[in-house]
């Protein structure tokens, strides 16, 4: 994942990608896109027979706009049909761009058979849109860059969503065969009408982790039909009972051991570190490809908002072991875990950094603070750790030319100013990911 550091220079961190790898899909799906001598010729419009085929006798143009609201597996057996379909399908010019500009994402939705969910048109929409679709739904709706493609729905996800949004959260299949078992009408849809995942094995995981066997995932947001869950489902499907539980949000690229603690008294946290691995087999980096069709993005992190994350993370697990040892209670307060939530989420935000692709995050910006000004809204302000206002709004720019802005204007305490300055000097560049200095 690529970090940049927000005091004017731009730096490309360690290859680390704790999701799918791309390269490793070249052998287990090899596309023939390239392929251009058949053993025989391809028939003419002229021939024998051919007025008889109600597609083929249609127009270039309609048959492939015909074409293009299939989904992407329906789309590819019609490639194998005849020389004929296989030109017209990769003539069109949605998948020409997706095939010139991320193969990798077809490739990943075939191999983990997802092909015949995803309607092609929304493939093509993840890769020109730079937004995080499950951000722009969400409560508040605060717009981010959406570096991944969640197998789930074929839809653009950031790397917060991925690993904190109920929405993408996964369960294996077999877990759900016990509650097909019971005798009770079950709030639990059928299996038919699921979409499962099928993973694949490699290295996924904040601490690499390699993973040998191949699972069928699918959504537990979905899971149920509409009728209220019972406690055993519950369980199953979230890890819990309680649904209004306190929400703790993880960096998806810095390890348990790194993160401060902040769960409160008896608290049952449902992420598992089974259930944690397969969030990251269920997702493909995906560029964004700007307007003018020829510049890819895949983003870049901030790294002084990730040193600002470390910094406040060390801090407060400094207080809590001071608390300890002076008989107070160590546990994090309503007030704290909303703000290391905040900053957590501040780090792993990802912008766009090529200038094609800051025009289109410039025309988002403006979108955004129009809403906000025809809402009569102002800007959001977060409460700091001491209860003050807090210097950045939730919406810090698509650009991290944009996002320099609020650095210029940031307030540092000495000690973390000096703390930033000295791994700046160490590193040259922000941690690279694994968030760790090296």
């Amino acid at each position: 994942m690529p970090c940049a550091c927000c005091h004017g220079r731009e730096h490309v961190s360690e290859a680390f990608d704790p999701f799918i790898n791309q390269w490793s899909l070249y052998g287990k799906c090899k596309m023939d896109n390239h392929l251009s001598r058949f053993r025989m010729a391809m028939e003419a419009p002229i021939s024998d027979g051919w007025e008889d085929s109600r597609l083929q006798s249609l127009p270039a143009e309609c048959f492939q706009q015909c074409l293009s609201y299939l989904d992407l597996g329906s789309l590819m057996t019609m490639r194998r049909v005849s020389q004929f379909t296989r030109m017209t399908v990769s003539s069109i010019p949605e998948y020409r761009e997706i095939l010139e500009n991320s193969p990798q994402i077809l490739r990943a939705c075939l191999v983990t058979r997802v092909a015949n969910h995803i309607p092609f048109l929304r493939l093509h929409h993840a890769l020109t849109n730079m937004e995080c679709y499950y951000c722009t739904r969400a409560d508040p709706a605060i717009p981010s860059f959406g570096t991944h493609l969640s197998l789930f729905e074929g839809r653009r996800a950031c790397l917060y969503c991925i690993r904190n949004s109920p929405a993408l959260l996964p369960i294996e299949l077999k877990d759900l065969f016990p509650l097909y078992l019971q005798c009770k009408l079950s709030a639990i849809r059928p299996i038919h009408a699921l979409q499962p995942v099928a993973t694949l094995p490699g290295t996924y995981g904040e601490t690499s982790t390699k993973v040998l066997n191949t699972n069928s995932v699918v959504q537990a947001s979905v899971v149920s039909n509409g009728k209220p869950l019972s406690d055993k489902e519950m369980r199953i499907l979230f890890g819990r009972v309680e649904v209004n539980g306190p929400e703790i949000w993880h960096h998806p690229l810095a390890q348990e051991k790194d993160e401060s603690d902040i769960k409160p008294r008896n608290f049952h946290d449902s992420s598992s570190a089974k259930r944690v691995l397969l969030m990251y087999q269920t997702a493909i980096a995906i560029p964004y490809l700007s307007s003018d069709k020829l510049t890819t993005d895949y983003g870049t992190m901030c790294g002084d908002c990730i040193l600002h994350m470390q910094w406040e993370e060390t801090r407060w697990t400094n207080e809590q072991r001071m608390r300890a040892r002076q008989g107070h209670s160590p546990y994090a307060s309503d007030r704290i875990r909303a703000f290391i939530n905040h900053v957590r989420r501040r780090g792993c935000t990802t912008y766009s950094i090529s200038p094609e692709a800051d025009v289109d995050a410039g025309h988002i910006s403006k979108k955004v603070r129009a809403l906000k000004l025809a809402s009569g809204k102002v800007p959001d302000e977060t409460l700091d750790e001491h209860g003050e206002k807090d210097t950045f709004p939730e919406f810090r720019g698509m650009s991290i030319q944009e996002h320099r802005q609020f650095h210029v204007r940031e307030f540092l305490p000495p000690k973390e100013r000096e703390y930033r300055e000295k791994m700046k000097a160490t590193t040259r560049a922000a941690p690279p990911a694994p968030l760790r200095p090296t």
